[in-house]
Protein backbone atom coordinates (compact mmCIF):
# COMPACT_ATOMS: atom_id res chain seq x y z
CA UNK A 1 0.00 0.00 0.00
CA UNK A 2 1.50 3.34 -1.04
CA UNK A 3 1.51 6.42 1.17
CA UNK A 4 -1.40 8.82 0.74
CA UNK A 5 -0.55 12.08 -0.95
CA UNK A 6 0.48 14.68 1.58
CA UNK A 7 2.00 12.22 4.09
CA UNK A 8 5.60 13.21 3.41
CA UNK A 9 7.56 15.01 6.12
CA UNK A 10 8.92 18.02 4.30
CA UNK A 11 7.82 21.62 3.91
CA UNK A 12 6.03 22.37 0.60
CA UNK A 13 7.03 25.52 -1.23
CA UNK A 14 5.35 28.73 -0.10
CA UNK A 15 2.04 27.19 0.89
CA UNK A 16 1.06 30.50 2.46
CA UNK A 17 1.50 32.33 -0.84
CA UNK A 18 -1.32 30.60 -2.74
CA UNK A 19 -3.42 32.95 -4.80
CA UNK A 20 -6.53 32.69 -6.95
CA UNK A 21 -6.36 33.60 -10.62
CA UNK A 22 -9.29 34.18 -12.97
CA UNK A 23 -8.93 32.44 -16.33
CA UNK A 24 -10.05 33.76 -19.70
CA UNK A 25 -13.33 31.87 -19.40
CA UNK A 26 -16.04 34.17 -17.98
CA UNK A 27 -17.06 33.30 -14.45
CA UNK A 28 -14.54 30.45 -14.19
CA UNK A 29 -12.11 30.64 -11.27
CA UNK A 30 -9.38 28.10 -10.54
CA UNK A 31 -6.58 27.87 -8.01
CA UNK A 32 -3.36 28.86 -9.76
CA UNK A 33 -0.10 28.82 -7.79
CA UNK A 34 1.77 32.11 -8.03
CA UNK A 35 4.78 31.91 -10.32
CA UNK A 36 3.44 29.20 -12.64
CA UNK A 37 1.29 31.46 -14.81
CA UNK A 38 3.83 30.98 -17.63
CA UNK A 39 2.63 27.39 -18.02
CA UNK A 40 -0.98 28.39 -18.66
CA UNK A 41 -0.70 28.75 -22.44
CA UNK A 42 2.08 26.22 -23.09
CA UNK A 43 1.70 22.76 -24.58
CA UNK A 44 5.35 21.82 -24.15
CA UNK A 45 8.46 22.76 -22.22
CA UNK A 46 12.11 21.98 -22.92
CA UNK A 47 14.27 20.93 -19.96
CA UNK A 48 18.04 21.02 -20.39
CA UNK A 49 20.42 19.69 -17.77
CA UNK A 50 23.49 21.87 -17.35
CA UNK A 51 26.87 20.29 -17.97
CA UNK A 52 29.15 20.46 -14.93
CA UNK A 53 32.84 20.60 -15.94
CA UNK A 54 34.07 18.94 -12.74
CA UNK A 55 31.69 16.04 -13.28
CA UNK A 56 32.55 15.66 -16.97
CA UNK A 57 36.32 15.70 -16.38
CA UNK A 58 36.77 13.91 -13.05
CA UNK A 59 33.54 11.96 -12.71
CA UNK A 60 32.79 13.69 -9.38
CA UNK A 61 29.01 13.74 -8.99
CA UNK A 62 27.77 17.30 -8.50
CA UNK A 63 24.27 18.64 -7.83
CA UNK A 64 22.08 18.45 -10.91
CA UNK A 65 20.91 21.74 -12.40
CA UNK A 66 18.41 22.28 -15.18
CA UNK A 67 17.06 25.09 -17.33
CA UNK A 68 13.34 24.98 -18.19
CA UNK A 69 12.60 26.81 -21.45
CA UNK A 70 9.76 27.42 -23.87
CA UNK A 71 10.01 26.52 -27.56
CA UNK A 72 11.48 29.97 -28.27
CA UNK A 73 14.43 29.04 -26.01
CA UNK A 74 13.42 31.58 -23.36
CA UNK A 75 14.21 30.41 -19.83
CA UNK A 76 11.05 30.32 -17.72
CA UNK A 77 12.42 28.49 -14.66
CA UNK A 78 15.58 26.83 -13.42
CA UNK A 79 15.92 23.78 -11.20
CA UNK A 80 18.61 22.98 -8.64
CA UNK A 81 19.06 19.76 -6.70
CA UNK A 82 19.41 19.75 -2.93
CA UNK A 83 21.38 16.70 -1.71
CA UNK A 84 24.56 15.93 0.21
CA UNK A 85 27.96 15.08 -1.22
CA UNK A 86 28.20 11.59 0.26
CA UNK A 87 24.85 10.41 -1.07
CA UNK A 88 25.59 11.78 -4.55
CA UNK A 89 28.93 10.00 -4.85
CA UNK A 90 28.19 6.78 -2.95
CA UNK A 91 24.48 6.22 -3.63
CA UNK A 92 24.46 7.75 -7.11
CA UNK A 93 21.07 7.73 -8.80
CA UNK A 94 19.46 6.06 -5.75
CA UNK A 95 20.03 9.09 -3.52
CA UNK A 96 17.46 11.18 -1.73
CA UNK A 97 17.03 14.59 -3.31
CA UNK A 98 14.82 17.65 -3.27
CA UNK A 99 14.59 19.44 -6.60
CA UNK A 100 13.79 23.13 -6.21
CA UNK A 101 12.30 24.76 -9.32
CA UNK A 102 12.34 28.54 -9.24
CA UNK A 103 11.42 31.54 -11.33
CA UNK A 104 13.40 34.76 -10.97
CA UNK A 105 12.37 35.28 -7.36
CA UNK A 106 10.56 32.31 -5.76
CA UNK A 107 10.38 28.53 -5.55
CA UNK A 108 7.39 27.45 -7.62
CA UNK A 109 7.67 23.63 -7.67
CA UNK A 110 9.40 21.20 -5.32
CA UNK A 111 10.07 17.53 -6.11
CA UNK A 112 10.95 15.30 -3.15
CA UNK A 113 12.37 11.84 -3.81
CA UNK A 114 13.27 9.61 -0.81
CA UNK A 115 16.02 7.02 -0.98
CA UNK A 116 14.70 3.45 -1.01
CA UNK A 117 16.34 0.05 -1.13
CA UNK A 118 16.61 -1.14 -4.76
CA UNK A 119 14.78 1.99 -5.98
CA UNK A 120 14.62 2.20 -9.76
CA UNK A 121 14.49 -1.58 -10.19
CA UNK A 122 11.21 -2.40 -11.93
CA UNK A 123 11.05 -5.96 -10.63
CA UNK A 124 11.43 -4.79 -7.01
CA UNK A 125 8.75 -2.10 -7.49
CA UNK A 126 6.09 -4.58 -6.32
CA UNK A 127 7.33 -3.96 -2.78
CA UNK A 128 6.50 -0.60 -1.18
CA UNK A 129 9.89 -0.36 0.57
CA UNK A 130 11.63 -0.65 -2.83
CA UNK A 131 9.15 1.21 -5.04
CA UNK A 132 10.73 4.41 -6.35
CA UNK A 133 8.53 7.44 -5.94
CA UNK A 134 8.44 11.19 -5.53
CA UNK A 135 6.02 13.83 -4.28
CA UNK A 136 5.48 17.09 -6.14
CA UNK A 137 4.35 20.32 -4.50
CA UNK A 138 3.54 23.82 -5.67
CA UNK A 139 2.66 26.85 -3.58
CA UNK A 140 -0.66 25.11 -2.89
CA UNK A 141 1.11 22.26 -1.11
CA UNK A 142 1.54 18.66 -2.32
CA UNK A 143 -0.34 18.28 -5.61
CA UNK A 144 0.74 14.86 -6.86
CA UNK A 145 2.66 11.68 -6.24
CA UNK A 146 4.46 9.57 -8.85
CA UNK A 147 5.52 5.99 -8.26
CA UNK A 148 7.09 3.23 -10.31
CA UNK A 149 5.02 0.17 -11.18
CA UNK A 150 6.29 -3.39 -11.11
CA UNK A 151 7.32 -4.61 -14.55
CA UNK A 152 10.02 -6.20 -16.64
CA UNK A 153 10.56 -5.11 -20.23
CA UNK A 154 8.70 -1.79 -20.19
CA UNK A 155 8.92 0.98 -17.55
CA UNK A 156 5.57 2.07 -16.09
CA UNK A 157 4.70 4.87 -13.67
CA UNK A 158 1.49 6.02 -12.02
CA UNK A 159 0.93 9.73 -11.45
CA UNK A 160 -1.86 10.50 -8.98
CA UNK A 161 -3.12 14.03 -8.42
CA UNK A 162 -4.55 15.18 -5.09
CA UNK A 163 -8.04 15.32 -6.59
CA UNK A 164 -7.88 11.62 -7.46
CA UNK A 165 -7.16 11.96 -11.17
CA UNK A 166 -4.63 9.36 -12.36
CA UNK A 167 -2.27 9.34 -15.34
CA UNK A 168 -0.19 6.40 -16.54
CA UNK A 169 3.30 6.94 -17.92
CA UNK A 170 4.62 4.18 -20.22
CA UNK A 171 8.24 4.05 -21.34
CA UNK A 172 9.88 2.29 -24.28
CA UNK A 173 11.03 -1.33 -24.18
CA UNK A 174 14.35 -2.03 -22.50
CA UNK A 175 16.20 -2.61 -25.77
CA UNK A 176 15.33 0.93 -26.91
CA UNK A 177 17.57 2.37 -24.18
CA UNK A 178 20.62 0.96 -25.98
CA UNK A 179 19.85 2.83 -29.22
CA UNK A 180 21.02 6.23 -30.42
CA UNK A 181 17.54 7.72 -30.56
CA UNK A 182 15.00 9.66 -28.51
CA UNK A 183 13.38 7.79 -25.60
CA UNK A 184 9.67 8.52 -25.27
CA UNK A 185 7.57 8.01 -22.13
CA UNK A 186 3.95 8.37 -23.23
CA UNK A 187 1.38 9.86 -20.83
CA UNK A 188 -2.12 8.34 -20.87
CA UNK A 189 -5.29 9.47 -19.14
CA UNK A 190 -7.74 7.19 -17.32
CA UNK A 191 -9.42 6.31 -20.63
CA UNK A 192 -6.13 5.18 -22.15
CA UNK A 193 -5.81 8.18 -24.48
CA UNK A 194 -2.30 9.51 -25.03
CA UNK A 195 -2.35 13.15 -23.91
CA UNK A 196 1.35 13.98 -23.82
CA UNK A 197 4.82 12.59 -23.30
CA UNK A 198 8.15 12.97 -21.55
CA UNK A 199 10.87 12.44 -24.15
CA UNK A 200 14.58 12.25 -23.50
CA UNK A 201 16.12 13.70 -26.67
CA UNK A 202 19.32 12.31 -28.19
CA UNK A 203 22.18 14.83 -27.97
CA UNK A 204 24.84 13.10 -30.05
CA UNK A 205 27.42 10.42 -29.29
CA UNK A 206 30.05 12.67 -27.70
CA UNK A 207 27.74 14.36 -25.21
CA UNK A 208 25.94 11.10 -24.41
CA UNK A 209 29.24 9.28 -23.79
CA UNK A 210 31.11 11.80 -21.69
CA UNK A 211 28.33 13.46 -19.65
CA UNK A 212 25.03 12.54 -18.03
CA UNK A 213 23.58 15.99 -18.74
CA UNK A 214 20.30 15.20 -20.46
CA UNK A 215 17.75 17.12 -22.50
CA UNK A 216 14.01 16.45 -22.24
CA UNK A 217 10.89 17.61 -24.04
CA UNK A 218 7.70 17.49 -21.98
CA UNK A 219 4.35 17.89 -23.76
CA UNK A 220 0.81 18.16 -22.40
CA UNK A 221 -2.56 19.60 -23.52
CA UNK A 222 -2.47 23.39 -23.63
CA UNK A 223 -5.71 23.58 -21.63
CA UNK A 224 -4.55 21.24 -18.85
CA UNK A 225 -4.70 22.70 -15.34
CA UNK A 226 -1.47 24.12 -13.95
CA UNK A 227 -1.05 21.62 -11.13
CA UNK A 228 -1.26 18.72 -13.58
CA UNK A 229 1.38 20.33 -15.78
CA UNK A 230 3.59 20.87 -12.74
CA UNK A 231 3.12 17.21 -11.75
CA UNK A 232 4.16 15.97 -15.19
CA UNK A 233 7.24 18.20 -15.09
CA UNK A 234 8.06 16.78 -11.65
CA UNK A 235 7.71 13.21 -12.94
CA UNK A 236 10.42 13.94 -15.50
CA UNK A 237 13.05 14.28 -12.76
CA UNK A 238 12.24 10.83 -11.34
CA UNK A 239 12.50 9.31 -14.82
CA UNK A 240 15.79 11.10 -15.42
CA UNK A 241 17.32 9.67 -12.24
CA UNK A 242 15.97 6.17 -12.88
CA UNK A 243 17.19 5.75 -16.44
CA UNK A 244 19.63 8.46 -17.52
CA UNK A 245 21.71 9.53 -14.53
CA UNK A 246 24.84 7.43 -15.17
CA UNK A 247 27.68 8.49 -17.48
CA UNK A 248 27.87 6.35 -20.57
CA UNK A 249 24.60 4.51 -20.00
CA UNK A 250 23.64 4.86 -23.62
CA UNK A 251 25.49 4.00 -26.82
Amino acid sequence: MSKPIGSYNYQPVGADQMQMTITNQPGHMVGMPSGLEALAHLDQIIIKQKIEKLEAILGYETKNKYSLRNTSNYELFYAAEESDCCSRNFLGKYRTFIMHIRDNSNKVITVYRPCKCCSGNQICACCDCCRDECAISTQQGVVAKVWQQCGCAYPHYTLELTGGRIFRIDGPCGCKFATCADKKFAIHDESGNEIGDITKTWKGCCKETFTDADNFRVTFPVGMDINSKAAIIGAMFLIDFNYFEHNGDEC
